[in-house]
């Protein structure tokens, strides 16, 4: 204010502060000058973290008060935190389950090989390779699955190669032993296109074929990339049933590994699945026990009465699990040739010579046209002997089922050993009278074959064919019959393994109609059948990035922008006939039961005498009735219609009508002749046909890689028996025990209920499905061949620098789609747009070598780089960054300097190594210090953290010492009397050995606010202005059973134990965290209840049936939607995890001073938060208003309320009025909207706005520089009390932390004169309810008019609607009158209409601008 902003600056002195050089057991990490968000009135402090196993004992901060003399408010203390061992409990656990009997229990231990014959195994660490972990339930080591290795025996664990190495790797087997057997991924696929991966599967206790293999026999034809099972069968080994299946399928290579990467990691771990299906029978016992235990006390509507006795699960175990992978070669590989390893000594010679052989049914009925019915033909010619060669243990020849039709098969023969030549004319009796004959069982129908004719194939692996080939060589009646027309793939194309023509699988490519190629690992292709290597697209340049010169993601790859565009068509079919036939049956059996009355649905539903039998029961008998009330008995649609509704703009009726549309026919079968399948009807009565048409859908590369091939093969559920799923069904529960249903669970209406089930799967049918796509190169590539790339974010205009002459320009950038969206900066000059090509650049004259150090990278900004000094020397003062002057002539470079290391580095970790260096960091920051990173061996951990760091600025001091501490995992384990006669035994050294999972006091711009006695939670808050955000693995479920906490709503900021895992939130910037994070924890104070954005879905008829809603009175749930309201769309779409409103209460002793919304607290929009605040009974100050001289403000409406006027206030205490207080003026110097809306919402209205004071009531007089005169009244004698009162958001009261306000005596001391205020500068507001424009409508009608009184209003200020060109409509009964309307401001919209003689119940009227409908009134006869 003053003339020449007179600056009031703050005077420093000498830091006398007695700060402490280190903290025991810690160290400080901050002080007040890190502190980007520190208090202007703050005194200076420091802050320190303890080592692991330690607390800071009185917090961790160190106050210095300037003000009293430098005292410290407290020493630095951390403290050993001490573990609660009492975990013995003598009762019995309902859940536990049984010990597993287990010799070894160390983690990282199992049964060793004895040295000797006929001695015991002995418990010892793990070999390298092989590990153990707490839980296993097993003795057995377990191999580190592919893609881990582990070089240290008694290992808990293995490592991922791709964690080691930081880039993409794996091994070629499982049970590796070293990083060295970590290879690229390439090195395993680049041979090969396609391999197939093989799964062995043994279950050992029950017959698990018997009634389900004709499910995965039918499922076989349905699996994408040839994927079938090859057989299903059941043996006697040791006293125990086994089932034995086995699935192949022939995915890419890449993907092939990755499968077979995912079943290599089950195998290894087959031991301990097995070990945990074992604990079935048990976990089913208690499960079925607790239901009736939930029964028989307190839930007697379940009506269970189940007998665990029935179930049959006992001795079920996993006894096999083995996969195995082939890479399909070139040549014919060795059994253990797994990936094509000899491909570079391919000759004529390494192909197979191959035939193909034509049989003919000669006895029974060939079902070839099931998914069933092709797999168990497959399979039979695969693996019996069908010709000689074939049939011995020692074969000479391979057969594949190649395609087969009501009368006859066609198979390849393939020669196994090329030096062995077989002789078909003998081996199928061709020419003689004793041809090759063969039967194939399926289930009840034999099938006897005969050897019609044989031809030579393609030889020498050059030429394909295609199945019209076939057919026409052994066609008798053709002029090829017994020859081949071999002709040359397409490229895009290779020869398949039994000899035809078939496109490159996704990921490959192939130029000679013969072989496909791997694209590599870090590639795909957009389409299959891609005829050259252009066609791969890079996905992933990892390598590139980081060994690229500016070593930054600013390059990485980013994801292709094509799509490929699908039309499918499909036609389910449900014959109704089976369910509603079941559904009868269970009718009949309910009117057994009950009777009718008893069946009737009661107005009100009464569980104390209802059970859910007769629910179920009361439901099924009255289908009818409540079919009707759903569809109405007139229902009548075509499915066509509803298709046709579902995809244009009325798709929620067509929702609605879908299920009608079976319910209708369920209805009209009710009274049906349903018996036989439905043979005395007519088909349409009972069959249902939806035929679907999808829109065209676009899928990227990856997704297109899966669904093409899926997709493709899905036109076989057209001969897919979908009643095998019943079937499969039934069997399994038979042999569990769980066929009858009502000797299990003790109803009668179980069976029932399951007949109905499995009737569902038996009516249903594919009747079509077809399927189409076509590649669109143009969707993929640009015109210059390069890939088309997907390009999110903008530009980062600081990779531009320019030079002061260039400022001038308007700057824009886009990101180039034909260049993995590298940015392109232009500008625009008279309407043309101008590449700029003058961004500043220093890259290249950045020296490789500069004193002892070599160039780590260049930055994306090409004018600075980074350094990294060489062995024996580090960064002076720790700062590695060369900085280029580009305005200079000659791109003036300053480089960093290098001195000698000095820092005391240790040579040595006890119990651990030293594995990195941040000479081995490719993103250390530029400004960092040196340090060293180490791990400690198995059963150690790292206290205090695993990095060393060497301050060089801080005459090379070490901040952290390097100790492995060791991991006592089961104190109980110890024999106290081990240590009876041994004085120097001390057990409070191993206090801290204790396993158990520890909380740190501090967290990254956070603090823990407890110290239970609790091993497995803690609570933390945040330091202002950070946000914390909840913790999302507890409220995700990963908990483990063991943790017992309270719900999500109460302690969404939790960190949780679960496993010897610590889970802890996390304190981000607001605008990261993306909302404000409610405190759990208040200043002397807490919340007890958190409510969540998911909370209020139920209000909006959207529910999760996995989400435990909580319920709420309508005044809160009411102030939910007033706080959601307040947001727009893309705020309200918040993580439902992310509490925005909560209820808080004060600890004894201090009293709340209240929100807006008494005692809850909210989010708002832009991430600040509102809440109220605890204080002690003498602090307590509440603010009380009146508002005066309304009736001369003209702010008092026809019913004498009052909604404005001269503010005058009072402070309160908790007391109440004081003996002194007096009613205060205040002045409106500062005063804004948010303030008059503070001070309306304690008059009871949502709203305010400032006024000017009336001339009516103004005074001259300068209100503290004057005395009033006498002859004014005493209401208007009062003094000013209040200045520059101001809110920052129109949601508070008047003393929440978002108001300021000043004392007027005050405000004069500081500002003088120019803070007087005079009468014309008191507070005055006008109050309101409504801040946005809205209409009120009454509607009223007389015999001969209606009225629609529209009274328009925004902030409290009526509005002319008749300026406004709206339109009015009248109704009655919802039906529009014709008439005319005439305005009046008071009365609003009025029409003559005669009403006598006109029977209606209600009248409304609807006002439009233009065609945007904007309210609506009705009042009806009953009103």
């Amino acid at each position: 204010e003053s003339e020449d902003n007179t600056i009031s600056y703050p005077s420093c002195v000498r830091d006398r502060c007695d700060w402490p050089q280190s903290v025991e057991d810690g160290y400080f990490y901050s002080d007040w000058r890190s502190d980007d968000y520190m208090s202007a009135e703050e005194c200076p402090y420091k802050e320190f973290t303890c080592f692991d196993g330690y607390y800071p004992e009185f917090g961790g901060r160190i106050e210095c008060n300037v003000r009293d003399d430098f005292e410290k408010n407290t020493e630095p203390s951390c403290k050993m935190y001490e573990y609660d061992d009492d975990d013995d409990d003598d009762g019995d656990d309902f859940w536990t389950p049984p010990d597993p009997g287990t010799q070894c229990r160390e983690p990282g231990q199992g049964l060793l090989p004895s040295e000797m014959d006929g001695e015991e195994q002995q418990c010892g660490d793990c070999p390298m390779g092989t590990f153990n972990f707490e839980g296993s339930r097993i003795d057995s080591c377990i191999r580190c699955p592919i893609g881990h290795f582990s070089s240290n025996t008694g290992s808990t664990y293995c490592i991922p190669c791709e964690e080691a190495l930081r880039r993409p790797s794996t091994t070629k087997f499982d049970g590796s032993t070293s990083i060295d057997d970590c290879v690229d991924p390439d090195e395993i696929i680049e041979t090969f296109a396609q391999a197939t991966v093989t799964l062995d599967v043994k279950v050992a206790g029950r017959d698990f074929c018997t009634g389900i293999d004709n499910l995965l026999y039918g499922l076989s034809n349905v699996i994408l990339w040839d994927g079938h099972f090859t057989e299903c069968r059941v043996t006697e080994e040791e006293d125990t049933t086994v089932t034995e299946m086995t699935i192949e399928i022939t995915p890419p290579a890449k993907i092939a590994w990755q499968l077979y990467s995912a079943l290599n990691f089950a195998e290894v771990h087959r031991e301990v699945a097995s070990a945990y299906a074992e604990l079935g029978s048990f976990y089913a016992d208690r499960l079925l026990s607790y239901a009736n235990y939930l029964t028989d006390f307190g839930l007697s509507w379940l009506g269970f009465d189940i007998d665990p006795s029935v179930l049959n699960i006992d001795a079920i175990g996993l006894h096999g699990l083995d996969a195995s992978f082939h890479g399909h070669c070139r040549y014919i590989a060795n059994s253990d040739d797994h990936f094509c390893s000899e491909a570079a000594d391919v000759n004529e010679n390494s192909f197979p010579n191959n035939y193909y052989a034509h049989f003919t049914v000669m006895e029974g009925e060939l079902d070839c046209f099931s998914n069933a019915g092709r797999i168990k033909l497959r399979n039979r010619i695969k693996e019996s002997g069908i010709i000689p060669c074939q049939a011995t243990s020692d074969p000479t020849c391979e057969l594949t089922f190649i395609d087969c039709n009501e009368d006859s098969v066609y198979v390849q023969i393939i020669e196994l050993r090329n030096d062995e030549e077989v002789d078909l004319d003998e081996e199928m009796g061709i020419n003689t009278s004793e041809k090759k004959t063969w039967t194939h069982q399926d289930g009840e129908s034999t099938v006897k074959f005969v050897a019609s004719q044989y031809a030579e194939g393609c030889n020498k692996h050059t030429k394909g064919i295609e199945m019209s080939d076939l057919e026409e060589a052994f066609n008798a009646n053709s002029e090829n019959y017994g020859s081949i027309d071999c002709r040359s793939c397409e490229e895009g194309n290779f020869i398949n393994h039994i000899g035809m023509c078939q496109k490159c699988p996704f990921g490959s490519w192939g130029d000679d109609g013969v072989h496909c190629n791997s694209c590599g690992w870090n590639y795909n292709t957009p389409f299959w059948g891609m005829p050259d290597e252009n066609k791969c697209i890079q996905t992933n340049n990892w390598e590139e990035v980081r060994d690229s010169i500016y070593n930054d993601w600013e390059s990485y790859m980013r994801d292709s922008a094509g799509n490929n565009f699908f039309d499918i068509a499909v036609t389910p079919t449900m014959n109704m006939c089976g369910p509603v036939h079941a559904k009868k049956d269970l009718d009949a059996t309910c009117n057994e039961m009950f009777s009718e009355e008893e069946l009737t649905w009661p107005d009100e539903l009464n569980l104390e005498e209802w059970t859910i039998e007769r629910i179920v029961c009361s439901g099924s008998t009255q289908v009818k009735p409540a079919i009707d009330q759903l569809c109405g008995q007139d229902w009548d649609k075509s499915w066509d219609e509803i298709i046709s509704n579902l995809f244009g703009e009325e798709m929620e009726q067509a929702l609605m009508d879908i299920p009608c549309f079976a319910l209708t026919m369920i209805r009209d079968l009710e009274d049906a002749d349903t018996s036989n399948d439905c043979a005395n009807l007519d088909e349409d009565e009972y069959m249902m046909s939806m035929p679907i048409e999808l829109p065209a859908l676009g899928m990227g590369m990856e997704t297109s890689a899966i669904l093409i091939p899926l997709f493709s093969v899905m036109n076989n559920l057209e001969t897919m028996n979908f009643g095998s799923f019943a079937d499969a069904g039934m069997a399994m529960m038979e042999v569990m025990g769980m066929d009858d249903m009502n000797a299990l669970l003790g109803w009668s209406t179980a069976n029932n209920m399951r007949d109905i089930g499995m009737s569902i799967p038996r009516a249903f049918s594919i009747s079509k499905f077809s399927f189409s796509t076509e590649y669109d190169e143009d969707q993929y590539f640009c015109e210059n061949g390069e890939a088309k790339r997907r390009c999110e974010g903008g530009c980062d205009y600081d990779q531009c620098r320019r030079f002061a002459a260039d400022m001038d320009f308007d700057l824009q950038c886009e990101r180039d789609e034909c260049n993995n969206c590298a940015q392109r900066f232009y500008y625009w000059e008279e309407g043309t747009q101008v590449e700029f090509e003058r961004c500043a650049s220093c890259a290249s004259d950045f020296q490789e070598r500069i004193d002892n150090a070599v160039l780590k990278r260049v930055f994306r900004n090409n004018v600075e780089a980074q350094y990294i000094c060489d062995e024996g020397w580090v960064a002076e003062d720790c700062n590695s960054r060369a900085k280029c002057d580009y305005e200079s002539e000659d791109n003036t470079i300053y480089y960093p300097s290098c001195v000698r290391d000095q820092c005391e580095w240790p040579t040595y970790i006890e119990d651990g190594e030293i594995y990195s260096d941040w000479r081995d960091d490719d993103y250390m920051d530029a400004e960092a210090c040196p340090f060293k990173e180490f791990r400690c061996f198995d059963g150690f951990f790292a206290e205090g953290g695993n990095r060393i760091e060497c301050n060089v600025r801080d005459s090379f001091q070490i901040y952290r010492e390097s100790e492995c501490k060791y991991y006592d995992y089961d104190d109980d384990d110890h024999d106290d009397e081990d240590h009876d006669d041994d004085d120097d035994y001390d057990d409070d050294d191993h206090d801290d050995d204790d396993k158990g999972c520890y909380f740190p006091d501090l967290i990254a711009r956070g603090e823990r606010v407890d110290h239970y006695e609790s091993e497995h939670y803690a609570h933390y808050q945040c330091y202002k202005p950070y946000v914390m955000t909840p913790n999302k693995m507890m409220t995700m479920g990963s908990m483990s059973s063991s943790v017992q906490l309270a719900s999500m709503h109460e302690n969404y900021n939790m960190a949780f134990c679960s496993d010897d895992r610590v889970y802890l939130p996390e304190c981000l910037e607001p605008e990261e965290a993306g909302h404000c994070g409610l405190p759990k924890y208040i200043e002397n104070g807490k919340s007890i209840q958190v409510m969540f954005p998911k909370d209020l879905m139920r209000e909006y008829g959207e529910t999760e049936d996995d989400y435990e809603y909580q319920y709420f009175d309508d005044d809160v749930i009411g102030m939910m939607k007033e706080v959601m309201d307040d947001w727009d769309s893309q705020h309200q779409e918040v993580d439902a995890v992310m509490p925005f409103m909560a209820r808080y209460i004060c600890d004894e002793g201090f009293v709340m001073m209240k929100t807006m919304r008494g005692d809850m607290g909210w989010c708002r929009q832009d991430g600040t938060m509102e809440i109220p605040r605890c204080v002690r009974s003498d602090e307590f100050v509440e603010i009380q208003f009146k508002l005066t001289h309304s009736d001369k403000m003209k702010m008092v409406d026809k019913q004498g309320n009052v909604f404005g006027g001269i503010v005058q206030a009072m402070m309160v205490t908790s007391e109440g009025y004081s003996e002194d207080a007096e009613w205060e003026y205040g002045c409106n110097d500062g005063f804004n909207d948010n303030a008059a809306g503070a001070i309306c919402r304690s008059q009871g209205f949502r709203h305010g706005t400032q006024v000017p004071v009336s001339k009516k009531v103004k005074l001259l007089k300068a209100a503290g520089a004057m005395v009033l005169p006498q002859s004014m009244t005493t209401e208007m004698s009062h003094e000013f009390g209040w200045t520059d009162f101001a809110c920052d958001y129109d949601d508070t009261v008047a003393w929440s932390e978002s108001c300021t306000a000043s004392r007027y005596e005050d405000a004069l001391e500081e500002r003088g004169a120019k803070a007087v205020c005079f009468d014309f500068d008191r507070m005055a507001v006008e109050c309101y309810n409504d801040d946005d424009f809205g209409i009120d409508i009454e509607v009223k009608f007389s015999k001969k008019k209606i009225t629609c009184n529209a009274q328009g209003a925004k902030k409290g200020n009526a509005i002319d609607l008749g300026s406004l060109g709206l339109t009015v409509t009248f109704m009655i009964d919802d039906e529009m009158i014709e008439t005319d309307a005439s305005y009046r401001r008071k009365k609003g919209y009025m029409t003559k209409y005669n009403l006598r003689g006109r029977q209606f119940d209600c009248i409304s009227c609807e006002i439009h601008a233009g065609d945007t409908f904007i309210a609506e009134g009705k009042t009806c006869k009953g009103d």
